[in-house]
């Protein structure tokens, strides 16, 4: 184990050694963090140590139950609890549940989710409780590792992921800043992927979709796990996505011209996600390359592409009190856009230059480290720190906001929370403090008061949250001033066993969003960012999941009502809902188990009318309305088909052949520009899993 150290150690004073003395200062703070505990894994008998170190947000194990009738989560906290008594509002998705459905792609399954749709803005973008979350408020994280770009925050991961490889999905509809920083004010997703409890597991898949014009998607994915008698365990996942943005052409676009996008919206995604530890060392690196052909944005090309290596590892240090660091490098291209188009004349002419200020190669070297202390059996009490130094420039001739071609900003955060436990309720309550480079410092309160009785639950939750202002939004801020989103959030959860089978819930919320920062389009074609003031929403979610021996039915409801805007957001002549995002959604999820090697899974989904602005350009008086969408799917799965441990899918989309839009949730130049959502897709996957 000390030659693992040594060897990661001596890594790290190499890249030091190259590097100017601010980051220097950086590299010499994580190597000692590493030094610090080598002889202590010597020292100590683990043979006592306390469960809850078992889950928390950087280790993504299966988890076991803490109650057999009903599943644990951690992306809500620092210690594993059940989902009745998380102090969030949380939705778990399993492996299990995204099979059965026959999810063609990761929007599918985020739009069952109460409160999540989608949106548009170069491509499809998720919306929280009506709420643009796109910009650096949703986290999203596979295995623990941060996928938001440091640029612009954004979170996009449409035909990025390999679904078959997911072992379950756990959300957090509402604020996670007190816990994950400065890109979780609305929302988290943390995705976490299969893991093995013992001996080997090997698969595959493919799956292709066939459209009225011809060939929508052909994937493949790829997964190997391992886990020995002496404490390694390992995976490894790949998976490549060839598909396409839609199949349905319309005339539109940034030209507004005739799109092909049957032809030319090519998608091609590759993911590998290697995994591995050995008792209290785990190692996680994950790689994706994404290419996207834009016929909407006057045939641009676009490329994503990022590199993700974390280490962590734990300490016990007595039978009460454990440490947890984690060590993370990501290098990132987030947006690389060639073959950029001119605007048109309508809109001023000259070259679209808001796509070529994506064009940068970053970096965030990250450590974290923090202390659970079991203070009481019934009280515990957790603290750490956590910094960051990001650096971003440009991959051509272009200069920030301040001139330069290269950029580093640095962040230094420190968190503390107590979870106390009693027969009456179960209390959270914490807070964190960042200071971003010449940001002013943020403070963020949490507190979460839940119990869960026999039959009911209930959960009072406020969260104070932020959204550090990203580099592009330091940069390019109007007059070179620009300050954090503040979030504010209110929520109320009951829930009724109305018997073991059947789980009912109700929630309510309430966001205050101030200081928010939107995007300026200004006339030569590029952009600023600026505080506009406050915006929100408030609204209810209801769930109700049904589970026997033949399978399940999950209904879900979102109402949604804009409660603040400014009229950079707001809607002509609409003053309820925002662009892109309807009111009112009803979701029915099931899955009937037809024979021990049928089941049959149908899916609904209902939304209401959508808004945008008509037209910027010729028309910034009136309002644009979509019609209400219904979308149908259906999805069997023949297990041991032909053979033992091969499972046959059959399943289709939209099958109403509906014509959906994504519609743009901003109101700037970029509202111009919506997408037709796909046509009626038909779908057949195999997947092979063997075990020993």
């Amino acid at each position: 184990m000390k030659s693992v150290f040594s060897i990661i150690n001596l890594h790290l004073y190499n890249i030091a050694f190259h590097l100017p003395e601010k980051k220097k200062s950086y590299i010499i703070f994580l190597v000692c963090l590493l030094l610090q505990p080598i002889n202590t894994f010597a020292q100590l008998d683990t043979t006592k140590v306390l469960n809850f170190y078992k889950s928390n947000i950087e280790e993504t194990t299966n988890l076991p139950r803490l109650n057999k009738s009903e599943p644990s989560v951690s992306v809500a906290g620092f210690t594993q609890t059940t989902l009745r008594e998380s102090p969030s509002i949380v939705t778990l998705i399993t492996g299990e549940e995204i099979r059965a459905m026959g999810a063609k792609d990761i929007l599918d399954v985020l739009r069952l989710v109460p409160g999540f749709d989608i949106a548009f803005d170069v491509q499809p973008a998720i919306m929280v409780r009506g709420n643009g979350g796109s910009e650096a408020k949703i986290l999203l994280q596979i295995d623990g590792q941060n996928l938001n770009d440091i640029s612009f925050g954004y979170s996009y991961i449409g035909q990025r992921i390999p679904l078959q490889t997911i072992d379950r999905i756990e959300i957090i509809r509402g604020a996670g800043s007190a816990i994950y920083g400065g890109m979780a004010g609305l929302a988290v997703i943390n995705i976490i992927t299969k893991k093995v409890k013992a001996g080997q597991v090997l698969g595959a898949s493919a799956q292709i979709g066939v459209t009225q014009n011809g060939l929508m998607r052909d994937n493949l994915e790829f997964w190997a796990l391992q886990k020995y008698n002496n404490g390694i365990e390992f995976s490894l996942i790949a998976g490549r996505n060839n598909g396409k943005m839609t199949d349905v052409n319309y005339v539109g676009g940034l030209q507004n011209n005739f799109v092909d996008n049957q032809r030319f919206s090519a998608i091609t995604s590759d993911m590998i996600n290697f995994n591995f530890s050995y008792k209290k060392l785990s190692i996680n690196i994950l790689y994706n390359n994404y290419d996207n052909r834009l016929p909407h944005l006057g045939d641009a090309k676009l490329n994503i592409k990022g590199l993700w290596s974390t280490l962590n590892y734990r300490i016990d240090i007595s039978d009460k009190m454990v440490l947890h660091t984690n060590v993370n490098v990501k290098q990132q291209n987030p947006y690389n856009f060639t073959d950029i188009p001119d605007r048109p004349i309508t809109a001023g002419g000259g070259k679209l230059f808001v796509l070529e200020k994506s064009n940068t190669e970053d970096r965030r070297l990250a450590a974290r480290s923090y202390l659970l202390y079991q203070f009481l059996p019934k009280v515990t009490l957790i603290g750490g720190i956590e910094t960051f130094l990001d650096d971003s420039k440009y991959q051509a001739d272009r200069v920030f906001g301040d001139g330069r071609r290269r950029v580093s900003y640095s962040n230094l955060g420190a968190f503390a929370e107590a979870n106390i436990q009693s027969k009456f309720a179960n209390l959270t309550v914490g807070a964190r403090v960042d200071k971003y480079t010449n940001i002013k410092p943020v403070i963020v309160p949490r507190l979460a008061i839940t119990k869960a009785f026999e039959k009911v639950h209930f959960k009072a939750l406020y969260n104070e949250a932020f959204k550090t202002p990203t580099i592009q939004n330091i940069q390019f801020a109007v007059n070179q001033s620009i300050q954090p989103e503040r979030f504010q959030l209110i929520e109320f959860e009951v829930g009724y066993k109305l018997f073991n089978d059947l789980q009912l819930n109700a929630n309510i919320y309430n966001i205050l969003i101030k200081d928010f920062i939107v995007r300026e389009d200004i006339i030569t074609g590029d952009v600023q960012y600026k505080n506009i003031g406050n915006s929100g929403t408030q609204g209810i979610e209801v769930e109700a999941r049904y589970r026997k021996k033949w399978g399940y039915i999950n209904f879900g409801y979102a109402f949604y009502r804009v409660s603040e805007t400014q009229p950079n957001q707001k809607l002509p002549l609409v003053s309820q809902v925002f662009s892109g995002t309807p009111a009112q959604k009803a979701t029915l999820q099931a899955s009937f188990q037809v024979s021990p090697m049928i089941s049959l899974s149908p899916t609904i989904l209902y939304t209401t009318n959508k808004f945008k602005i008509a037209s910027i350009l010729f028309n910034p008086t009136d309002s644009k309305e979509y019609a209400p969408e219904t979308l149908i799917n259906f999805n069997i799965n023949f297990k041991n088909f032909l053979v033992k441990n091969l499972t046959l899918s059959v399943g289709g989309y939209n099958l109403l052949n509906q014509a959906h839009w994504y519609v743009p949730w901003k109101i700037d130049f970029s509202s111009e520009i919506e997408l037709p959502a796909q046509s009626r897709e038909f779908l057949l996957r195999l997947m092979y899993e063997f075990s020993n």
